[in-house]
C-alpha cells in the first residue's frame, strides 16, 4: 500500500490526529459525462411501424459536464442487447441529444437509429449508455403505465 493510500485509511479510521501534519483529502466520485434523462419506451397509438410512431419512441441523453463533449463511439443498448453506436455527435454543456428509434435526418440535437421496428418494449425496458470502452456509464429503467420515464 503506498503512503498516500495508507494515510487516507488512517485518517478515515481516526488513527492519525489532526496535529500529525497530514491533510485530509476528499476524494470525489466523478460524475458521468453523459446521463440518460428520459426514455419514451411506448409511443402513442397502435404499433404499426410508421415513421412518426417509431420516432416517438426515443431516449434523451444530456451532457452533464461543463464542456462540449463528443458521443462518438458511445452506445445505447436495450435489454435485448440491440445497440446503437453514435457517430461524431458534439453536445454542448448542459445540452441534450435525442436518439429516435426510426429513420430521419440526423442533426446535432437529433440522431436516428434507422430501425424499421421498435427497440423498446411497451411494458417497460432498460436503456443502458456505454462509453467508448464499453463500460456502463448510466442506465434508466422505464416501466409502468406511463409511456415514458424520467431518470
Amino acid at each position: 500500500m503506498n503512503l498516500l493510500k495508507a494515510a487516507a485509511v488512517f485518517i478515515a479510521i481516526g488513527v492519525l490526529a489532526p496535529t500529525s501534519g497530514f491533510t485530509t483529502v476528499a476524494f470525489a466520485t466523478p460524475k458521468p459525462t453523459f446521463k440518460i434523462t428520459r426514455v419514451y419506451h411506448d409511443s402513442p397509438g397502435t404499433d404499426r411501424g410508421g415513421a412518426a410512431s417509431l420516432n416517438a419512441e426515443r431516449i434523451v441523453i444530456r451532457n452533464a459536464s461543463k464542456k462540449t463533449r463528443n458521443l462518438r463511439g458511445w452506445s445505447v443498448r436495450d435489454s435485448s442487447g440491440d445497440r446503437y453506436t453514435f457517430p461524431s455527435t458534439s453536445v454542448g454543456p448542459g445540452k441534450s441529444v435525442t436518439l429516435h428509434t426510426g429513420r430521419g435526418g440526423n442533426s446535432p440535437g437529433h440522431r436516428y437509429w434507422g430501425r424499421t421496428w421498435y427497440a423498446w418494449k411497451n411494458s417497460g425496458d432498460t436503456a443502458t449508455l456505454r462509453n467508448t470502452s464499453g463500460k456502463r456509464v448510466d442506465s434508466c429503467k422505464a416501466s409502468g403505465s406511463r409511456n415514458w420515464a424520467s431518470c
